[in-house]
């Protein structure tokens, strides 16, 4: 059994503008975020993230002209330029171009101003102060950002090293946070991946003390000990020890985009100057400086294990009659807005909760009920009116779940990088195979066979090589490793798929700016 102990506080204490939006939100990982305006969306808004030469910069995507996306637009003196008329803004969001202004008549500056989000780099991740999506005058805390970006692992505690990955997921933050923290499904669902069936067992947690800042739980599993504490109201850190040993963390962002849309961001850390091993110690260290585009094609399959399942049950956890509760929660959440359904109506009853591996779903479904009214985020009144309705995304097939390109690569400098090199090494390989058998026809007799030759070679290489690792980028396998009996190392696309975009230009990532 498990024993949960929760603070006794007023409800609807996370259920403010303020605790969502007065603090410091990942926005991307500094080594792969593209140099160049980079849409997304963070609690509702869309925001534009760019690097200006000297340090990154982020704006409400959205031109004050007439609401153009500055996204589409290219960066112009470490300013960006709106794709529209040409205004341009500094990163503070100071408008200082206006191609159209008279100078009998100069334009109301102040006026022509875009929202801008005070952004840091720490730690390896840029993160964006989104107080000023709400509104509010807040000014930024810097010790929130050592705590956001979790300066207790990555400052203090010396040799450790780690790998980054993101991708957005077609499913509430809520749903992916719960997930996370539920190691029970690891042997199961992963299992062909970073896990096997064999390694089922129980996972007792001790005491789970809970507050609206969230809560720890201890695992208590033979042979490795450990700590899943949810800092909300958007971080999950596990920690795993080993006795005589070294540590390792799972950290995980769950960053809202919009009711059923979240990104991930996660990071993987291993205290490596502890492994006794010192061939471990070599190996390990060696992998974590690998090139990251090959730790991601491994993290997708990962990822995929789950993400079709996950998607369908954020779905199926929202039907159901509403509680009643949407006007309470919606005054307290103001100037934020918050989804009008429950994210999970009467789950108590639905769900059959039987096992105290299931210690830490129960808490982190109570600190909803208890401090946000079952409601979960308050997003930014940018949040379309459209999103409001339903906490969960239009019902995807498997084969959009699976897309990686626009999930990450499109975003990710080191994936989109290493995918341009392979469409120009297929079209090699292509040209390189007609000119072989031209070059066969034409030359003497005596160099004809080693010359033709080089066009099956080259045919193999595109085909088993090129091809399957061009996919690899642009969309995932199914059925995953857990249903199949033979695992493929590199994946490859289901029958039922269209052809992968073999021409889709890739975004440039480059940095250079105009």
């Amino acid at each position: 059994m498990f024993v949960l102990m929760f603070e006794v506080a007023s409800c609807l204490e996370a259920s403010t503008a303020e605790f969502w939006g007065a603090r410091w939100w990942p926005v991307g990982i500094a080594s792969q975020c593209p140099r160049t305006p980079t849409a997304q969306t963070v609690l509702g808004a869309p925001i534009v993230v760019w690097h200006d030469g000297e340090e990154w910069r982020t704006l409400v995507d959205r031109c004050p002209h007439r609401f153009a996306r500055l996204s589409e637009g290219r960066v112009v003196a470490g300013g960006i330029e709106c794709p529209y008329h040409g205004w341009r803004f500094d990163g503070k969001g100071a408008c200082v171009a206006i191609p159209q202004e008279e100078a009998s008549k100069p334009a109301d500056k102040a006026r022509c101003g875009a929202t801008a989000l005070e952004t840091a780099e720490r730690n390896g991740l840029v993160f964006a102060w989104t107080a000023p999506l709400y509104g509010l005058g807040h000014e930024p805390d810097y010790g929130a950002l050592a705590r956001a970006a979790l300066d207790e692992i990555f400052v203090d505690e010396p040799g450790a090293v780690w790998t980054d990955y993101s991708r957005d997921l077609p499913m509430d933050a809520t749903v992916l946070i719960e997930n996370v923290l539920d190691p029970s499904h690891l042997p199961f669902t992963h299992d062909g991946t970073i896990s096997r069936r064999a390694a089922a067992r129980a996972v007792p947690f001790g005491p789970i003390e809970t507050s609206k800042h969230g809560f720890s739980a201890e695992r208590r599993t033979p042979g490795t000990r450990g700590v899943v504490a949810w800092r909300a109201p958007n971080l999950v850190v596990s920690r795993t020890e080993r006795p005589r040993s070294f540590r390792d963390w799972n950290v995980v962002y769950a960053v809202p985009s919009e009711p059923g849309k979240c990104r991930l961001i996660v990071r993987v850390v291993f205290e490596v100057a502890k492994i006794p091993n010192r061939i471990q110690r070599a190996l390990i260290s060696t992998a974590f400086r690998a090139p990251p585009w090959i730790g991601h094609l491994s993290s997708h399959r990962v990822l995929e294990d789950d993400n079709v399942f996950l998607h369908h049950m954020n779905r199926d956890i929202v039907v159901g009659e509403d509680d009643g509760d949407y006007d309470r929660v919606a005054r307290a959440a103001i100037p934020g807005v918050v989804a009008r359904r429950a994210l999970a109506p009467r789950w108590r009853e639905r769900w059959h909760l039987a096992t105290s591996a299931d210690a830490t779903v129960v808490a982190f479904r109570r600190w909803l009920d208890t401090y946000t009214a079952g409601r979960g985020v308050v997003y930014s009144p940018s949040l379309a009116l459209d999103k409001r309705d339903v906490p969960a995304p239009s019902d995807l097939s498997r084969n959009q779940i699976i897309d990686r390109y626009a999930a990450h690569t499109s975003h990710c400098a080191s994936c989109a990088a290493a995918r341009r090199r392979v469409l120009q090494a297929l079209h090699v390989a292509e040209v390189l195979s007609h000119f072989a058998l031209v070059a066969a026809i034409l030359l003497p007799t005596r160099y004809r066979f080693p010359v033709a030759m080089v066009s099956p070679l080259a045919f193999l290489v595109r085909k088993y090589l090129l091809r399957p690792l061009l996919d690899a980028f642009d969309r995932g396998s199914y059925p995953p490793p857990r249903n199949t009996k033979r695992r493929a190392t590199i994946s490859k696309a289901p029958a039922d798929l269209p052809p992968p975009p073999i021409n889709k230009p890739p975004p440039d990532l480059s940095g250079s700016s105009s």
